[in-house]
């Protein structure tokens, strides 16, 4: 399986964001300075699940989780069968190659939590009816990391077994680090 090295080199926590295409792939966890930590990439998100949930007619409504696995449209609605409401999102697969698409049919945002084993990765909500909104999926993956407060530049790679190192740049008090590809 391929996997990510992230290595932090610096005197200061630092926390990683990567993505593949716009997809988040690893929780935003600090890196101790000195340490470093593998991720799993692959070309099709394994492990993810998307968990929508809104709130309707004075009630929280959350929908039971469904596997992501590559360009699928969810869409999430409000029915009413046997005098009760059910929340629930139907996928299919998507309209166009390489996106997850999600839509909704309630009046309330619906938001869409997207998890890999179980750790939350990030949260697209749906405001309007009826109107996609897409997560681009890709080979390429975009890396930044926050450093003391500092967003470094982002970097890209379309290798799935590349190491990632921060390093400080320069000898700047104000502290300013950059990010390495190998």
């Amino acid at each position: 399986m391929s996997h990510f090295n992230l290595r932090n080199t610096t005197a200061y926590p630092a926390i990683f964001i990567v993505k593949q295409g716009e997809l988040v792939m690893a929780p935003q966890l600090p890196l101790a300075p000195g340490a470093e930590l593998d991720i799993p990439t692959s070309t099709a998100p394994c492990g993810y699940q998307v968990v929508a949930s809104t709130e309707a007619l004075g009630h929280t409504y959350t929908a039971a989780p469904l596997a992501l696995s590559g360009p699928t449209h969810y869409l999430a609605q409000l029915q009413q069968q046997d005098a009760e409401d059910h929340f629930e999102v139907i996928s299919s697969p998507a309209t166009a190659p390489n996106q997850l698409q999600f839509e909704k049919t309630t009046l309330s945002p619906v938001y869409f939590n997207i998890e890999r084993d179980g750790a939350p990765m990030q949260t697209v909500v749906v405001v309007n009816s009826f109107e996609q909104t897409t997560l681009q999926l890709g080979d390429t993956y975009s890396l930044f990391a926050v450093i003391n407060g500092i967003t470094t530049e982002a970097v890209t790679t379309d290798n799935p077994d590349a190491i990632i190192t921060a390093v400080a740049a320069g000898n700047d008090a104000a502290g300013y680090f950059t990010l390495h590809v190998s």
